[in-house]
């Protein structure tokens, strides 16, 4: 049995959303290419950090082979492919890498 859901259970400004970083069960973190610091985004200290996609909630119960692929499918199709040197999968849960994608 899973121990996420396909609803958001946090009661953070997360609640209403699709993506959750609490309760989505898989995160990728797209490690860019030097010299793109303009696509980095802000962390609440002021330091620049690759951008992070989560999982959407609905899809919780399905494999993580098949997540990962939905998620890899989304990134292509991003304006991220052409600035990216590796795509990074962690489980949320334990935050252990699951699996790497270099492009």
């Amino acid at each position: 049995m899973s121990n996420y859901s396909t609803k958001c259970n946090c009661s953070g400004k997360h609640s209403a959303k699709i993506y959750c970083p609490n309760c989505s069960k898989i995160s990728m973190s797209i490690l860019l290419k030097n010299g793109n610091d303009h696509l980095k985004l802000t962390n609440g200290r002021g330091r620049k950090v690759c951008p992070v996609w989560y999982s959407p909630l609905k899809y919780n119960e399905k494999p993580d082979k098949d997540i990962i692929a939905g998620m890899l499918r989304r990134f292509f199709k991003s304006p991220f492919t052409n600035v990216a040197n590796k795509v990074n999968f962690y489980s949320n849960n334990s935050d252990s890498l699951i699996f790497s994608h270099t492009l």
